[in-house]
């Protein structure tokens, strides 16, 4: 039993711990509405914030659907954005500098009426 113990104690001793540059916050929502079923996230490396949404449930998509997905700054303002058609599944990250607190808003859009949206927790550094 004292050689398990051990080596667990050599497996602990070797993890890395974050360093400062790292930043903090981030994370996935699911918004759920209009049998639509969304996940709006944010994560970051440290220097670069990463903005993705995942398209769980798909409601109707009428004659006209799209996605929005929007890095936004502390100020409310978007810094970064890109429109994706309504296919299912993980939509690509967009990038911006991590140079502050910033969050991805999400949405879908059908037939020009939003059906679902909301935003990631905050990333900051």
């Amino acid at each position: 039993m004292g050689a398990a113990l051990s080596g667990i104690a050599v497996a602990t001793s070797l993890m890395v711990a974050p360093t400062a540059a790292h930043a903090a916050g981030g994370g996935c929502i699911d918004y759920i509405k209009n049998g639509w079923n969304i996940g709006v996230c944010s994560g970051d490396n440290g220097s670069t914030i990463f903005a993705d949404l995942y398209v769980n449930v798909r409601g109707s998509l009428g004659s006209s659907c799209y996605v929005n997905i929007f890095i936004v700054n502390s100020s409310g303002t978007p810094v970064e954005s890109r429109t994706d058609g309504c296919y299912a599944g993980h939509h690509p990250a967009i990038t911006y500098p991590l140079n502050g607190k910033y969050h991805t808003v999400g949405r879908v859009v059908v037939n020009g009426v939003i059906k679902v949206g909301g935003s990631s927790p905050t990333t900051y550094k």
